[in-house]
């Protein structure tokens, strides 16, 4: 009887190396006289990609979702959704942190903004849903907390 690769033995080292493989797997095309591939545009840049008075009109009507390690991690902590939606509704632009390029839909950002509040730094990342009426929070808790 043949014996495979045991793929749960080599997960941890594939695991260690996927934020470097996805750096290198951006999207490539040519430059403008067509010859040499050239990157399309960088990962991250250090201007928001939303109008925050849209970002904050946005959450403080509701108009948001959240993924569900989101929302354990705000069971975990007692938070609710009104916890989201005024901190974001009070987000200022000295808050902000950076915006990366979405790794799966092309031409979409994440932004991240770092507020303080409730007495506490927290890492607060959203992106608008397909439309952009709605935004989908991907990460809201502490700075450096893991989630």
């Amino acid at each position: 009887m043949r014996r495979g690769l045991n793929p749960a033995r080599y997960a941890p080292a594939c695991m260690k190396y996927r934020a470097v493989l996805y750096s290198m797997c951006e999207p490539l095309s040519h430059d403008s006289r067509g010859g040499a591939l050239v990157r399309d545009r960088p990962m991250e840049r250090s201007e928001p990609a939303y109008e925050l008075a849209d970002v904050r009109s946005a959450f403080s009507e509701g108009r948001f979702q959240v993924t569900g390690r989101v929302s354990t991690h705000m069971d975990r902590r007692g938070w609710s959704r009104s916890t989201i939606g005024s901190c974001v509704a009070l987000l200022s632009r000295a808050d902000f942190h950076k915006s990366q390029r979405h790794l799966t839909r092309p031409g979409a950002w994440l932004d991240v903004y770092k507020p303080a509040f409730g007495g506490e730094r927290l890492y607060v990342k959203f992106t608008p849903l397909e439309g952009g009426e709605c935004y989908l929070v991907l990460s809201f808790c502490g700075d450096g907390e893991e989630h």
